[in-house]
């Protein structure tokens, strides 16, 4: 059950108190200055003792029972303790299974809440052998933070940390624990993820009224009477990030986008504003943030309608304009019949490829998916230059799928193409347009494809025109 909450108390400040966050089984990002918190006694001195170093670090608690302290933590590694004393009451805490190694925030709408186990009739593609093999990947930990919506700031939620037994690791996010494995393998060192996702939720919803008022061209009463609560504006920024926002992370990964298809033109705005707000919240102005593609699904009805590719071009348009912004591909994912698509370990096997190359500087990882980088209408035909496909293009399958041609009359018709020499080039034709001025590729809501690259990544919906009208 999920409720929306006005207010949010801990109960009276006395005994010795962590913020949920902190808990048996955290992971601690490496090699950084992190933050402790939690409450008791007004004015009393608080100490942590941590195993890594048997450093003693102390804060004293405000006039509201409130403390913080930062800590250095090591290279990765664990586990480890830590000690808490409430020096003025006497109580103690200690926390075990405490692990270093690299944090990742993952949020977003249904996609990344999608757990291992799946749902009915919406399964995960290779979640019983992932189940099987869990207890080789313990070091995977994770903390979802609860469903749940506010109307004012919260700074407390519930939640525990859990290690990657496969007991608990059914129910965490999907996309953000193939991530996650992804990384764990190519780093060998602890990984711990925040899982902080709401199903249909809107990206009004996860900003503050800061950052709404700052981006613009949002109608916020309108949503504020919306029926479900993840659609109005701020509610989930209250309850799911302000409480996570002293938990410091290597980087952001986020999911989100079919809640906001029929208001597209305003969203690479809303992003780009979210974005640098949190990273401000978190106190990193460069944190990374990598985003996933929506897969592909017959939304509003129609397979050929085309309003999921007018908002994945909004996702594309930040790219190259906000540092350390990146997305991936998932042209090819995707089902006809369910949004919640099976193959969420191929989204996070992309994803984790974006953060090897960029953030852990992996160099020699192919990450970037084909994109276009020039078309030419010549004779009849149209020839297509991609960008990041150096070493050619392939086809899987008997022809290549997905490109569309349209003469000045607006009309789009299938094409043919061919891949030119094996090289990065492709040329594209069609019977039923003699003089070409347009191209589509995979500008629908769901369609097939099978054009890639050597590394299995394929080109995001593209399309010449700006015909929206078009559908």
């Amino acid at each position: 059950m999920f409720v929306i909450l006005s207010c949010m108390t801990i109960g009276a400040r006395g005994a010795l108190e962590l913020s949920s966050l902190l808990s048996n089984n955290m992971v601690l990002q490496r090699e950084t200055t992190v933050k402790l918190w939690g409450t008791a006694n007004a004015f009393a001195r608080i100490s942590a003792t941590c195993s890594w170093d048997n450093h003693t670090y102390s804060a004293k608690t405000d006039q509201d029972g409130n403390w913080s302290m930062e800590v250095q933590t090591p290279e990765a590694g664990g586990p480890y303790t830590i000690e808490f004393s409430n020096m003025t009451g006497g109580d103690k805490i200690t926390l075990r299974n405490v692990m270093i190694g690299e944090v990742w925030i993952c949020s977003g709408q249904s996609n990344m809440v999608h757990p291992i186990r799946g749902y009915a009739n919406q399964p995960v593609d290779h979640s019983e052998e992932t189940l099987a093999e869990a207890d080789q990947y313990k070091d995977i930990h994770s903390f979802i933070v609860p469903r749940v919506a506010a109307d004012t700031p919260q700074e407390f939620c519930e939640g525990v940390w859990r290690d990657g037994s496969a007991q608990y690791i059914s129910a965490v996010s999907a996309v953000a624990y193939f991530f996650a494995k992804n990384l764990y393998k190519a780093l060998n060192i602890p990984i711990g993820i925040i899982v902080s996702s709401y199903g249909s939720s809107r990206i009004e919803a996860w900003m503050s009224p800061e950052a709404l008022a700052e981006a613009g061209g949002v109608d916020l009463e309108a949503l504020r009477g919306q029926q479900q609560v993840q659609k109005r504006p701020t509610v989930l920024y209250n309850s799911m990030i302000v409480p996570i926002r002293n938990y410091t992370a290597r980087g952001f990964t986020w999911f989100q986008l079919p809640a906001n298809r029929l208001e597209y033109k305003n969203y690479a705005t809303l992003l780009t504003t979210m974005i640098k707000s949190w990273r401000a919240e978190w106190g990193n102005p460069d944190m990374p943030f990598i985003n996933v593609q929506d897969c592909m699904f017959p939304w509003d009805g129609s397979a050929d309608k085309t309003t999921l590719p007018l908002i994945i071009e909004q996702q594309y348009a930040l790219c190259g304009k906000v540092p350390g912004y990146y997305v991936a591909s998932s042209t090819d994912l995707g089902s006809p019949t369910e949004p919640h698509h099976p193959q969420k370990d191929v989204n996070g096997e992309r994803m984790a490829r974006l953060a090897l190359k960029y953030v852990y500087g992996q160099s020699d990882i192919k990450a970037d998916a084909p994109d276009f980088e020039s078309v030419r209408f010549d004779k009849g035909k149209a020839v297509v230059t991609f960008s990041n496909a150096e070493d050619g293009l392939i086809c899987r399958g008997d022809s290549i799928l997905a490109f569309e041609l349209s003469g000045a009359d607006q009309k789009f018709h299938p094409a043919q193409a061919r891949i030119i020499d094996g090289s990065n080039r492709v040329e594209v034709w069609s019977d039923e347009v003699a003089e070409p001025v347009a191209l589509r590729y995979a500008f629908r809501n769901y369609c097939l494809v099978s054009l890639y690259d050597k590394h299995g990544l394929t080109p995001r919906p593209y399309r010449t025109d700006c015909w929206d009208s078009v559908r």
